[in-house]
């Protein structure tokens, strides 16, 4: 059977053009109108990859898609719940860290009161004596209102313009159980040196062993009498004093500094429950990436390079003539065909094919520009075989008598040379 070809010209182009502006206008059918269409193209356009040639659809299988996008979904599930979760774990964080400030305030406040209240006893001058009583009792209100306010929740007053942290304060008395035991359920003595505690035999030994609300209450009720005492009788050998002096220091100061760490310990605890959090997200981030480089990647890899193989092997059947490049952007990608007249035909060129048993010759085809071509035959080295010279310009012709023959061949072109793999078996002669 006699192949023909059609000659390059003013045809070729004509045919060309055609096919160009027949694909633009199929492409542009294609293309969404409506704004829901175009939605869905620019979300799920790049899964829609049906191809319709010759008659047939290939329809794409989208599960390795699927299969790809679930250690992501994965992952980013992981990161909403744990973001939520921390979050609302950081939000609570408020109520601890308000305690916390508001613990610190009322420290600070009985330091006060404790070095206006020594001033006051050791102060020598009258005047002087009256505006330290003044500024002692108005200490000791804020310091019963602080106080009341840590214990049992409110809103702190008395703070500085600016202050960044939450001024409503729960009730620390009911946040923690270890709170709950230092201040009223203790009945044991709160210096961090218990050899020195007072014995049951001691007056102050009721105060000391009664947990530390006990204490501050008691604290903060003596130095309001303490300041309200006449300005002659308010002096360091006075019994209220004395007694501020005996508990005070060690029993209350001891167990403020307990609460304090406990407030801070408590504050903390729910601060390591946000690291662990975060900590089970990287271990989860790590093994989610671990396993879709191993069992998704690699051998998705693996696939698409056997593909190729196989792609490859099939395009190299196709007849020179055919351009595989203008093939795959036209019928694959959906591309306008080139309208300049290059193609992958050869020009001009040789074609060479070393064939196994039942050898296999053809002809070059003719160039395009009017420059024939060469062909020539070399038998199967472990058959017959025959050489039939081939004038140029002119049809091959095959022969052989021996079974298949595979070898590698080279097509020749302006272009350059480009690689075959042929199968022939030999037969009758015939042309090609």
């Amino acid at each position: 059977m006699k192949g023909k070809r059609k000659p390059g010209g003013k045809k070729h182009s004509a045919s060309t053009a055609a096919a160009a502006a027949a694909a633009e206008t199929e492409k542009n059918k294609k293309k969404p109108k409506s704004l829901g269409q175009r939605i869905h193209q620019a979300l799920f356009g790049w899964m829609d990859t049906v191809i319709k040639l010759n008659g047939k659809k290939l329809v794409p299988n989208n599960s390795v898609i699927s299969k790809f996008m679930l250690p992501l979904t994965v992952w980013a599930v992981a990161v909403i719940v744990v973001f939520g979760v921390t979050f609302q774990r950081l939000a609570g964080l408020q109520a601890p860290l308000a305690s916390l400030n508001a613990a610190a305030r009322v420290t600070y406040l009985i330091s006060r009161v404790r070095v206006t209240g020594d001033h006051l006893a050791f102060a020598s001058d009258i005047n002087e004596r009256h505006r330290i009583k003044d500024d002692l009792l108005l200490m000791v209100t804020d310091l019963r209102e602080e106080y009341a306010l840590l214990m049992y929740g409110g809103k702190i007053h008395h703070i500085a313009e600016g202050t960044t942290y939450s001024l409503l304060t729960p009730p620390a008395a009911f946040a923690s159980p270890d709170v709950a035991q230092l201040f009223f359920r203790t009945n044991g003595c709160l210096r961090n040196d218990k050899s020195t505690c007072f014995k049951p035999d001691s007056p102050y030994h009721q105060i000391t062993h009664n947990g530390l609300d006990a204490m501050v209450d008691r604290f903060i009720d003596t130095y309001e009498a303490f300041g309200n005492l006449p300005a002659e009788l308010a002096y360091a050998n006075h019994t209220l004093y004395l007694w501020l002096n005996q508990v005070v220091p060690d029993d209350m100061m001891d167990g403020i500094y307990q609460a304090i760490d406990l407030f801070g310990t408590y504050t903390i605890s729910k601060f390591e429950g946000v690291t662990q959090l975060h900590q089970i997200m990287m271990v989860v981030t790590i093994s989610v990436v671990l396993s879709f480089i191993v069992l998704l990647y690699r051998p998705y890899v693996k696939l698409l390079h056997e593909e190729s193989k196989d792609i490859a092997g099939m395009l190299s059947q196709l007849p020179a003539e055919v351009s595989v490049e203008e093939t795959v952007k036209v019928h694959v990608l959906g591309l306008p065909p080139r309208v300049d007249g290059r193609t992958a035909s050869m020009v001009g060129g040789q074609s060479i094919m070393m064939m196994g048993p039942g050898g296999m010759m053809m002809a070059g085809p003719p160039g395009v520009s009017g420059q024939a071509g060469m062909g020539m035959m070399m038998s199967g080295m472990m058959g017959p075989g025959m050489r039939i010279p081939v004038p140029p310009g002119q049809p091959g012709m095959y022969a052989g008598g021996g079974g298949d023959g595979f070898g590698r061949g080279m097509y020749g072109g302006a272009d350059g040379a480009v690689a075959v793999n042929v199968r022939g078996r030999g037969g009758a002669p015939g042309y090609y």
